[in-house]
């Protein structure tokens, strides 16, 4: 892969300033609310990824902050500046979309140069303003073309590039008007899975280099988690959890994030007492607490974090009732008194087999009640749309 090139002059300037700060925004189209009281800040120079499900409220939030939507209520500010009727154009923000919109009658270098064609500057005189020249114009696309490694592409069309490069010259068109924040809307969505990868990295890369601040939207997880200094993810137009990757996967707030971010094992509980906690008819040591005595929770656990031993040495136990070959490790789905769990393990077991499941204190975690609570966590199927579809009342909708 060709070498990235940090831009001269600019470094990562992450000091937890906050430059962007939503505050009780709301938003509703033809009677539904996308959006409920959303409040949110950014810092300078931080990598934030918006994740969720498709209608969540993630690209309006973005649009908004873009200013190509406007709230219909609450405040939205640059810095300390308000700024909810600052048009999109006058904001120090540059959008990448999924679709790149980029011009096809023009070549690459072209279209990376538009925005200065339309840019001025300060005059050297005490009054005015001047159109950039064409030498001004010729540095700032070359430097642009050497950060997204595309040196010596300057006169193809762009109709002829991979959906990789085209991805890279609306990054650069995006970047070289110096915008204080980058929005990007799903950017990677059209790209096949190995060069979706490779973009990550490369996003990442050219945030660190250039010190920007990326706001970035998208429902895939693993995306999120490996790019992100704080993830956000969001439900039916509320924040349900602000964190870093580690936290968010480690310590999810709700049913609807445990779920949400990578698999796991959801199950209704009882809080005996600070670091222990009942479930599945079964007495676990655990670490959390905080909780009322005999409190209902949720309990999560994840499928990497159960042992399959031996059922005369598990603490729970079950049947088998299917088995999965993905790769580096076994999807081994387990009944324990109706309720199907998903392990992963490198052991291989044999459908119908009786296991014992060994899960030790740090591998469990405990969660408050919410309005998701029983919506998830059993293997019975992956996902709601499934059991609809053999619904004859719901199959119509889908």
């Amino acid at each position: 892969m060709a070498k990235l090139v940090e831009i001269k002059g600019t470094s990562k300037s992450y000091d937890g300033a906050k430059v962007i700060e939503l505050k009780n925004i709301s938003k509703s189209y033809d009677g539904e609310r996308v959006l409920d009281s959303v409040s949110l800040y950014i810092r300078d120079g931080e990598f934030v990824t918006l994740l969720g499900p498709s209608g969540c409220g993630k690209t309006t939030t973005l649009r908004i902050i873009g200013g190509f939507e406007m709230a219909d209520e609450g405040e939205l500010y640059f810095g300390d500046t308000e700024i909810s009727d600052v048009p999109a154009h006058k904001r120090q923000v540059n959008t990448v979309f999924q679709k790149y919109a980029l011009f096809p009658h023009l070549n690459v270098y072209e279209n990376i140069a538009f925005p200065l064609r339309l840019k001025k500057v300060p005059a050297d005189t005490k009054r005015g303003t001047r159109k950039l020249t064409e030498d001004e114009i010729r540095d700032r696309v070359t430097e642009m073309l050497a950060m997204v490694a595309l040196s010596g592409f300057e006169n193809k069309s762009v109709s002829t590039l991979s959906g990789g490069q085209q991805q890279r010259v609306a990054i650069a068109r995006a970047l070289i008007s110096h915008p204080k924040v980058l929005l990007l809307d799903e950017p990677l969505g059209a790209l096949d899975l190995k060069l979706r990868k490779d973009m990550q990295n490369e996003l990442k890369a050219i945030q660190q280099a250039i010190g920007i601040t990326f706001v970035y939207v998208t429902h895939d997880q693993e995306e999120a988690l490996s790019m992100s200094d704080t993830v956000v993810v969001m439900a039916d137009g509320e924040i349900q959890q602000i964190g870093t990757p580690t936290d968010i996967y480690n310590e999810p707030k709700n049913a609807f994030v445990a779920d949400f971010i990578g698999e796991s094992n959801i199950i209704d509980g009882i809080m005996l007492e600070d670091k222990q906690v009942k479930f599945a008819g079964h007495v676990f040591e655990c670490l959390d607490g905080g909780f009322d005595k005999n409190e209902p929770v949720d309990v999560v656990v994840r499928p990497e974090d159960v042992d399959v031993v031996p059922p005369d040495k598990g603490m729970l136990r079950g049947q088998v009732t299917g088995v999965t070959f993905k790769g580096v490790h076994y999807e081994i789905i387990v009944d324990i008194k109706g309720f199907k769990w998903m392990i992963q393990s490198t052991d291989y077991v044999e459908p119908d087999e009786n296991i014992g499941l060994y899960i030790e204190p740090d591998a469990i975690h405990v969660m408050k009640k919410s309005k998701y609570s029983g919506k998830f966590g059993d293997y019975s199927s992956f996902s709601d749309e499934i059991d609809q579809l053999s619904n004859a009342d719901t199959a119509e909708e889908f």
